[in-house]
């Protein structure tokens, strides 16, 4: 419902634009943590408790589940829409952290143009879209891999 308000909003208001844009992304990220949570409740033996943020951090996510239940994140959706899933929770993280510039780590995570360092990432409408499908799709994955 985010993303359709964009096309009420003018070009012209790019703050307004991106914080939509940002504010999708980042409930995408919620919601999946929030699953997260759940799955610690029942699986317990399968995600540690830390850390913490272990759903918002696709790092530590993939190493937990390699070590404890040989599951691949990048298996359950395909590599290549698990690297485009990767890429913007990691714009999300430089959103929160860094004013949405991209820094050093950006670029070496993301294997994007270091050009880019230092300019502000803002997903299309179409990339957080397809963001929200692919976090849905893997959340629903892990759920019935694990159960």
């Amino acid at each position: 419902k985010r993303l359709g308000v964009l096309d009420r909003i003018p070009n012209e208001e790019r703050e307004l634009r991106e914080g939509l844009l940002m504010d999708a992304v980042s409930g995408g990220v919620a919601t999946f943590d929030s699953l997260g949570k759940r799955l610690r409740e029942e699986f317990p033996t399968i995600f540690p408790q830390r850390p913490r943020n272990l759903f918002q951090n696709l790092d530590a996510l993939s190493y937990a589940l390699q070590e404890s239940a040989s599951v691949e994140p990048s298996g359950l959706v395909g590599e290549e829409r698990y690297s485009r899933l990767y890429y913007l929770f990691q714009v999300r993280h430089i959103w929160i952290h860094n004013f949405g510039e991209a820094d050093a780590v950006f670029v070496e995570k993301t294997d994007c143009d270091p050009v880019l360092l230092g300019t502000k990432i803002v997903p299309s409408k179409e990339e957080v879209r397809e963001f929200l499908g692919i976090v849905e799709d893997l959340g629903v994955r892990l759920r019935e891999g694990l159960s």
